[in-house]
């Protein structure tokens, strides 16, 4: 969530692409990466908006946050349509590549996914909804991602700045508001799903016989010093059953963040972050 670069992610693709001996397509989710306005990635035309947001008290905010929190303050559904955008974008991809209409792809051909961070729960919503019954066999590898929604923070200067977070929180963690604007969607796979990763009794037991039947075919690393996404919430969101046989927890020997798992401007590290790529890869 909120980056405008494919820069951090083409060694994770080539990796997977080189060791995997498969294609690789990088996806991104509606609204960032290159489907962000290109008026966005303008850091220096953002600094005049700055002083307008820093006077509620928002010693979070910066350049790097500023569009998307002033985007989900202004209108906290964003984060749910621009998902739920995203899975039909998907969706439709792999209609393509099944029927044999896409031409890099042969039809049928067997796709899994790879996700990080906020992609990771958005795996999870759309292999729960399988839209189309498309996602059947699909195979899924978490990485710093797959927590139930209210025991994620993604109060970060690179994410969003504090006034967002709250309204963010406030808005999806409040059932009964969510119940009358939902209301005529109550049938809809995708927000049924979408619910069940907000909080832990909401569709628990459900929630919980999804993971364990997805079984092999779902693996989770989680990163020890994640503050964004810890692995309580991801344990919580899969259950305990789940958590023990398939996800991973690791921690590597150097300063990372959730943002920057291998920071690349730490260059006295290098071997050891190369090490640590290679080894999670």
């Amino acid at each position: 969530l909120n980056e405008r670069s494919w820069e951090k992610y083409l060694c994770w693709a080539e990796f997977l692409c080189k060791y995997t001996q498969r294609p690789v397509v990088l996806f991104p989710i509606a609204f960032h990466m290159n489907r962000s306005q290109t008026a966005w990635l303008n850091l220096r035309s953002l600094f005049k908006y700055l002083p307008s947001r820093l006077g509620k008290s928002n010693e979070s905010l910066s350049v790097a946050n500023f569009v998307l929190s002033e985007r989900l303050t202004e209108n906290p559904m964003r984060f749910y349509t621009s998902g739920k955008q995203t899975i039909e974008d998907v969706t439709s991809l792999l209609k393509d590549i099944k029927s044999g209409l896409h031409p890099l792809f042969h039809a049928d051909s067997q796709v899994d996914i790879f996700a990080y961070s906020i992609g990771a729960m958005l795996t999870q919503i759309m292999l729960m909804s399988n839209p189309e019954y498309l996602f059947s066999g699909t195979r899924a590898f978490l990485f710093c991602g797959g927590s139930l929604f209210d025991k994620m923070n993604g109060l970060s200067r690179n994410i969003m700045d504090n006034v967002c977070y709250k309204v963010l929180y406030a808005f999806y963690t409040n059932r009964t508001q969510l119940d009358k604007i939902f209301s005529l969607q109550q049938n809809d796979t995708i927000y049924k799903s979408f619910s069940s990763m907000l909080m832990e009794d909401v569709n628990k037991e459900e929630r919980y016989r999804f993971f364990n039947m997805m079984g092999d075919r779902m693996q989770i690393i989680s990163l020890q010093k994640d503050t964004v996404i810890p692995y309580d919430g991801i344990e919580a969101a899969v259950g305990k059953d789940f958590s023990k046989q398939h996800v991973i927890q690791l921690d590597y020997n150097y300063g990372y963040s959730h943002e920057q798992p291998f920071p690349v401007n730490n260059t006295s590290q290098k071997e050891l972050i190369n090490e640590s790529f290679n080894k999670t890869f």
